[in-house]
This record gives structure tokens, C-alpha cells and sequence, in this order.
């Protein structure tokens, strides 16, 4: 065998140390973009809960389904909803968002929503009475996978407030208003 001089020795380790940082520094540009992601589909998700309570006051306005109440919409998909009218589209919401609708949906920038028709904070309140949705709205926007497509969860009201807070690893859809604080904080 032959022997190596300490000059290649010193050699072979700078090699080794030099791949060792060069694939850290690939994985740190892989977690640096991850983490981008996580961000822009939150920053996404708060700006889909503005764009619901935006659709929710145009529907409002209008009597789509013709029953003499303006009301909300309870839907954002269906017959009778924010982005049809009894087969007509009037795309208060666009398709890909209506579609990420529960958990059943195919999420919209990595996020499911649900419009929630009852508040407990600041009062207990359901938001339909005799059958339309009259007395106001809420929507909820949870990630579809947890650390991987997002990690706040986001609410808002007819108020007009946007709240988030981390639900931790489990994917939590909300089926109340009920943005209590500490773990509820309105975003900035």
C-alpha cells in the first residue's frame, strides 16, 4: 500500500469538508425555499379569506335564489352558491376555490375552507334563520397538510377581521367562529 503524504491527506479531508458544506448549503437552500412556500400560501390563504367575505357582500346584495331574503351564501360550491346560480356561473369565487371546499376538496394554495354558519365569540350566534343565512357569515381557511403546505389556520366575519394562530400538526377545520385569544390573533 502506498503511503500518502500529509499534503494529500489534508488534501482528501479539505475534499470531504468541502462536499460536506456544499450539501448543506443545498439543504438549506431546500428548507429556505420550503419555508417560502409555507409562507406564500399563508399570505395566500388570508388573502382568499378577504376575497370570500368580499364575494359574501356582493351575494348579499342580490337575491340569487329568488326567494325575496337577501341573505349570505352558506356554499361555496353547488346549485345555489358563491360560484353558480342554478347552473349559472356568476363566479362571485373562482372555480379552483370553490373546489377547496372542506376537506373533501382539492385545496387552493395548499389550504381547505369552510364556511362556518355559527360564531361563540363575541356572542353565541347562528348566522341562519328560517333557512337563509341573514344574519351575518364566517370562513375558515385550514392548511390540507400540515408543515408541508402550511401551518396557521385563518378566520374571518362579516366584521371584517382576519385572525390566524398555529392549531399544531393536526389539520383542524373549524365548524364555529370562535377566534379566542391567545391562541386566535388578528393578522398584521
Amino acid at each position: 500500500m502506498v503511503q500518502l503524504s500529509n499534503a494529500n491527506k489534508v488534501c482528501r479531508r479539505t475534499q470531504m469538508h468541502l462536499r460536506c458544506s456544499l450539501l448543506l448549503l443545498l439543504s438549506l437552500a431546500a428548507l429556505s425555499r420550503a419555508e417560502e412556500n409555507l409562507a406564500a400560501n399563508e399570505t395566500t390563504a388570508a388573502a382568499l379569506c378577504k376575497a370570500f367575505a368580499e364575494a359574501e357582500e356582493i351575494y348579499h346584495r342580490t337575491d340569487y335564489d329568488a326567494d325575496g331574503v337577501l341573505e349570505y351564501c352558506s356554499k361555496m360550491t353547488g346549485a345555489t352558491s358563491l360560484a353558480t346560480n342554478n347552473g349559472t356561473e356568476i363566479a362571485l369565487i373562482d372555480r379552483a376555490f370553490a373546489g377547496a371546499e372542506t376537506s373533501a376538496g382539492t385545496p387552493k394554495a395548499g389550504y381547505i375552507f369552510t364556511v362556518l354558519t355559527t360564531q361563540t365569540i363575541p356572542m353565541a350566534r347562528n348566522f341562519v334563520s328560517n333557512s337563509n343565512m341573514t344574519l351575518g357569515y364566517a370562513f375558515s381557511a385550514a392548511p390540507g397538510a400540515y408543515d408541508s403546505t402550511g401551518r396557521d389556520s385563518f378566520m374571518i366575519s362579516n366584521a371584517g377581521t382576519i385572525y390566524q394562530s398555529d392549531q399544531g400538526s393536526a389539520v383542524i377545520l373549524q365548524s364555529t367562529f370562535n377566534p379566542v385569544a391567545p391562541t386566535w390573533t388578528p393578522t398584521e
